[in-house]
């Protein structure tokens, strides 16, 4: 089995059966107010009492303000990782990864990621239990729920990029606009292009003198 390891993975100590992973992808979201990492962190510990687990102090592996699209780019999910492969559990006695959704987890570009992380840690003897979505012991059932979270997870990762791509169209003319300067800008999809109009003429108003041109009519 091909060992990961991380430069920031805790000492070699034990650190019990159960390890707790939490995430939030910005800055904003670790703030008390939102879906912060204590909130995570309440679930967790309640999951971990229904299944009569204790979570050592440094048992919990923080990752703040870190995209769940990828694994690599996260240094605690994988520290969680080398720590597990170098803290194998025998399957009399599997450890628990907990965490609070498959969205915690990672939104990976591809579900079938998710899966494949969890069948790495299943591996070394450790399986991952969610604080939501996760409510029962059928491992059939467990496997389908998990894999419409996945689904659901990477799903909404592809919405935000495309919401982001979105939003930059026209920024520049808008800018432009904004400063009293002239622009030209060029789009390949006439739908876009018509998506930078409406930005623009919405934001000057009547001061707007947008023109769209097609280069095959010129």
């Amino acid at each position: 089995m091909t060992r990961l390891r991380s430069t920031t993975a805790p000492p070699s100590l034990d650190l019990g059966d159960t390890l707790a992973y939490l995430r939030v992808s910005s800055d904003s979201q670790a703030r008390e107010e939102k879906t912060s990492l204590a909130d995570q962190a309440r679930a967790i510990a309640q999951l971990a009492s229904r299944l009569g687990r204790t979570l050592a102090p440094r048992a919990t592996f923080t990752d703040p303000g870190k995209s769940g699209q990828t694994a690599e780019d996260r240094p605690a999910f994988m520290a969680l990782v080398a720590y597990a492969q170098a803290h194998p559990r025998p399957r009399s006695a599997p450890g628990l990864v907990l965490v609070l959704n498959d969205s915690r987890f990672g939104r990976f570009g591809d579900p079938d990621e998710a899966a494949f992380w969890r069948v790495v840690l299943a591996k070394a003897g450790w399986r991952v239990r969610f604080a939501e979505g996760d409510d029962t012991d059928d491992l059939v059932g467990r496997s389908v729920l998990r894999a419409i979270g996945g689904a659901q997870a990477s799903a909404y990762s592809h919405a935000l990029r495309a919401n982001a791509k979105r939003g930059t169209r026209g920024a520049a003319a808008l800018v432009a606009s904004r400063l009293g300067r002239d622009a030209i800008l060029i789009e390949l999809n006439p739908a876009y292009a018509q998506m930078a109009e409406r930005r623009v003429s919405s934001d000057a108003g009547m001061f707007a003198d947008v023109d769209l041109h097609d280069v095959a009519q010129l």
